[in-house]
């Protein structure tokens, strides 16, 4: 049975503020940024590409929004800067 107090907290663990970082990866840096925290999304961002991207349940990070479409970024690298990054 779920608690008034239960659900209280849940919603603070996924109300972990992050703040704006840069991640550099291949000499390029990429400006991140939380998009929102349920579902956490988070934009990512540089003079030639602007990404939404999210974790799924299994893991993986996946593009959620991207502009322009022809462009590739490090998915997997910028999703494991994420991760360290929230983790502290």
């Amino acid at each position: 049975m779920c608690t008034v107090t239960g659900i209280c907290l849940a919603l603070v663990i996924n109300l972990i503020i992050v703040e704006p970082f840069t991640v550099t990866i291949d000499g390029v840096n990429y400006q991140v940024s939380l998009h929102s925290a349920f579902p956490r999304l988070f934009d990512v961002f540089n003079q030639d590409v602007y990404y939404t991207i999210g974790k799924t349940d299994a893991g993986n990070w996946v593009y959620i929004k991207h502009e322009p479409l022809s462009a590739i970024i490090p998915i997997k690298e910028i999703g494991d800067a994420i991760d360290d990054h929230v983790a502290g």
